[in-house]
């Protein structure tokens, strides 16, 4: 027997005397969840001394989980960038909820995934600020506690989900270290492909682009990523990285046009974001070696639908605008500094 923290809980499951359990009208029974084995629940005793002691997992059909917290002071703290906070109110809530995330139709997968993605890019913003070594360790671990919560909603065999969460889950791994990464290659491997339209098709390629991209093989990385980005255009999730991976790859390839035209895109779509930041350094390097001064060959289809346009005049105009932005906001931040001394 597995005992947890007490979880209070709605659940709604087939009456034990149900003659045809597939219509039977399903029961509910508010609950306080103390623990579990293979085969069932274990439930604390109520007053009324009526609720029995266990419940079968083969009875239970949806589960509601009692998650009462100040949904505002979450939304408040993530305006304010403040994503600890938002971490540590959401963590309180569902970390207790893990052992039950394979229940069937419960409601605190969905919540315990948008922790798990809070925590996953959390950690991103630390391992992309992180200067000393000290620093990069607080990363990985940070990756390591989004790895744990995608581990626990991984088990939600009974939705899409499930399959998102290990994919999420193998992203932390390799941010960890290589030998996460060895871990999470496996894995995946293991996966069936998902086909387009599918929950965790987008992030299934990045995950292959990634890994590619790790053992050197950058065609392969590059078709990864196309097939991502391609059939996952609306997803913030894992557009923008499929956009950078496939420009570096072009880079890699001797194709600097193309890696170009991506980076540029990429800095015009995600305006303000890391993403951006790191398209327009890009371009800038790109456009310092002159590897795209000679104007490129225009296609037939181009010509025709009169596309031409000057990309390193447009691509120079847009990282002057950028610079010119920062400067302005670093400025007001420092007037508004000021200000708060006095």
């Amino acid at each position: 027997m597995q005992q947890t923290a007490p979880v209070k809980a709605r659940l709604w499951c087939i009456p034990e005397d149900a003659k045809d359990p597939e219509v039977a009208r399903r029961k509910a029974y508010d609950v306080t969840i103390v623990g579990r084995d293979r085969a069932g629940l274990a439930l604390a005793p109520d007053a009324s001394g009526s609720m029995p002691s266990r419940i079968p997992f083969s009875r239970i059909t949806a589960v509601d989980f009692d998650m009462d917290y100040d949904r505002f002071e979450v939304t408040k703290a993530m305006a304010k960038n403040d994503w600890a906070k938002a971490i540590r109110i959401l963590s309180s809530v569902y970390s207790p909820l893990y052992p039950y995330l394979d229940l069937p139709e419960n409601n605190g997968l969905e919540g315990a995934m948008d922790l798990g993605t809070t925590m996953m890019k959390f950690a991103m913003r630390t391992r992309r600020a992180a200067k000393t070594d000290a620093e990069r360790t607080t990363a990985s671990q940070q990756f390591d506690a989004a790895y744990k919560v995608f581990q626990a909603c991984a088990k939600a065999e009974w939705s899409d989900l499930g399959a998102l969460a290990t994919l999420k889950g193998c992203r932390c791994m390799i941010a960890i270290d290589t030998d996460m990464a060895k871990t999470a290659a496996r894995r995946i491997a293991a996966m069936d492909e998902p086909t387009p339209g599918d929950l965790a098709y987008g992030h299934y390629w990045l995950m292959k682009a990634e890994l590619a991209r790790l053992a050197g093989v950058t065609t392969n990385a590059l078709d990864a990523a196309i097939k991502s980005l391609c059939f996952e255009n609306k997803d913030v999730e894992t557009f923008p990285d499929a956009l950078m991976i496939s420009a570096e790859c072009y880079e890699n390839l001797g194709e600097p046009y193309r890696a170009r035209d991506v980076y540029f895109e990429v800095a015009k779509l995600f305006p303000g974001t890391d993403w951006a930041d790191d398209a327009v350094a890009r371009l800038e390097v790109i456009l310092k070696t002159r590897k795209t001064e000679k104007r490129e060959a225009a296609t037939a289809e181009s010509t025709f639908f009169g596309l031409e346009e000057d990309m390193n005049a447009l691509s120079e105009a847009l990282i002057k605008e950028r610079k010119a932005a920062k400067e302005a906001a670093a400025k007001r931040a420092g007037e508004e500094e000021d200000e708060n001394d006095n």
